[in-house]
């Protein structure tokens, strides 16, 4: 008898220090990932030795899609950083133009377990001469109830995030031809003003009808009209490239912009 309640006794201690622990242990959770990179020293030899492949498993905690992308610590972006140099490229920020079906994916999963998402950033390392591709997905996002911030780095080599990425640098390179194309056209412009000889009215903007709100805005926008009107952003400019100021035709305001009306002059200048 006295055997039974002993062990009924030890069944009952067993139970009651599993409840006891487990209740006041704190639990993990699922999708935070350690604030420390794994407890591996690698060198710059064996880490220029990886495929983007090695790199990943080398790197990754925990999958959140098979051999596509997996949660990496979250101080985990400088070793990324150091991988792609190493590699002849480097990390640059990007944003898909129709949006990431891997964030999107990311962010779901996490919403799930009651996250609330701040902000996703990407950040792409294409390795030309492999035609390799890894991302670094960083999510901000915080709980409702207490208020936790959390910050869940993602390494993804998606083919799909790839093209996505390449798109984007392919458009942005785009965009910065047409923006050098334009400056030049400017410059052409500016210089054929300048050139110019006889005698022509001129416009020289001094100041701007108060608008704080878009004050340095405001300075700005007149000097630009100046130059684009006359080639110089002064009337003293203009009189040391070798123009000569005939007369003053009168005071003027210029609307340059809907924020923005100068005040300036209206003169004559011969060369």
């Amino acid at each position: 008898m006295n055997n039974k309640a002993n062990l009924l006794l030890n069944i009952f201690l067993v139970i009651f220090l599993s409840i006891l622990v487990s209740g006041c242990s704190k639990k993990i959770y699922e999708y935070r990932i350690a604030d420390t990179v794994k407890n591996k020293q690698i060198s710059d030899k064996e880490l220029k030795q990886m495929n983007v492949k090695q790199f990943y498993n080398f790197i990754k905690v925990k999958e959140n899609r098979k051999d596509m992308n997996a949660y990496i610590p979250s101080n985990s972006s400088y070793l990324i950083n150091r991988f792609c140099k190493l590699k002849n490229s480097e990390m640059k920020e990007y944003i898909p133009v129709f949006g990431s079906v891997t964030v999107l994916d990311l962010e779901g999963n996490l919403m799930a377990r009651d996250r609330i998402i701040d902000y996703s950033t990407l950040y792409g390392c294409y390795i030309e001469n492999t035609d390799e591709y890894l991302e670094l997905i960083r999510i901000d996002s915080h709980t409702q109830r207490f208020k936790d911030k959390y910050r869940d780095n993602v390494i993804n080599i998606s083919k799909y995030s790839k093209n996505d990425y390449l798109d984007n640098m392919n458009s942005r390179k785009k965009d910065d031809e047409k923006k050098i194309k334009e400056i030049e056209l400017s410059n052409i412009k500016i210089n054929k003003l300048r050139e110019r000889t006889g005698t022509h009215s001129f416009i020289f903007n001094t100041s701007f009808i108060n608008n704080s709100d878009y004050a340095d805005t405001c300075i700005k926008s007149c000097k630009n009209y100046n130059i684009k009107n006359t080639g110089y952003s002064l009337l003293q400019e203009s009189l040391d490239d070798n123009w000569e100021f005939v007369s003053k035709i009168g005071n003027i305001n210029t609307k340059v912009n809907r924020y923005c009306t100068c005040e300036g002059v209206n003169v004559l200048m011969k060369k």
